[in-house]
């Protein structure tokens, strides 16, 4: 966001991350002062930038043997600090997250998949307004066939970020192996598609990137 970059939380070698940090200019790091409630340092956890304000949704973390699920929080510049948001959908870990401005120029973000704290996966699809602050589930009015639930996927934006491709991650929560499996979602028509491209062999937990109508995809 504005030549920035943010991360937060992640594994420590041992122990989460409960730490947010920026770029700013690349390639120098800065560690930002939190107040406010801070959450617990978590994994597979998305975040986004509107308006120089850090949104966090999702991601787990263990206390003893139990896992438990972070919901939805933002960290205000405006006072360096955290405080949680009301009424987001239920928390999930391993989902994905992107953020695109519509053709009226409203911010929103989008989040697909992922798991539930009791370890079931889901391909429920909602949109953030970060205009008005207000959750809509998709589920209701997309067209098409969604991908199965799946988690531990990528999602870019391509096409003039006018699309949303889905790759990889594992579906369901039976399967102990990734797919190779690529939807694309197509904000305009609001429908899924499957693309039937030949494309990367099956992962799971890689990154991806589209760039100039190219999308990236490495490791997993």
């Amino acid at each position: 966001y504005d030549s920035r970059l943010y991360a937060y939380g992640g594994d420590g070698a041992g122990a989460n991350l409960q730490q947010l940090v920026l770029a700013d200019p690349m390639p120098f790091w800065y560690s930002v002062v939190l107040g406010g409630t801070v959450p617990p340092g978590s994994i597979y956890s998305t975040i986004a930038v509107y308006q120089s304000d850090v949104y966090l949704y999702g991601g787990y973390y263990m206390v003893g043997s139990t896992v438990h699920v972070l919901g939805f929080l933002v960290f205000e510049h405006g006072n360096l600090a955290w405080r949680e948001l009301p009424g987001a959908p239920e928390p999930r870990y391993g989902h994905s997250s992107i953020t695109v401005t519509n053709d009226q120029g409203q911010a929103q973000m989008y989040i697909f998949g992922g798991v539930f704290a009791n370890a079931t996966s889901t391909n429920a699809f909602w949109k953030y307004d970060f205009g008005t602050q207000l959750w809509s589930n998709m589920d209701s009015v997309q067209l098409g066939t969604p991908p199965f639930p799946r988690y531990f996927h990528t999602a870019s934006l391509m096409a003039g970020d006018s699309v949303m491709v889905v790759f990889g991650g594992y579906e369901k929560s039976s399967n102990t192996d990734p797919v190779s499996t690529m939807h694309a979602y197509s904000f305009h028509a609001n429908t899924w598609s499957m693309l039937t491209a030949a494309g990367p062999s099956a992962r799971s937990q890689h990154c991806a990137v589209a760039f100039e109508n190219v999308l990236y995809v490495f490791g997993g």
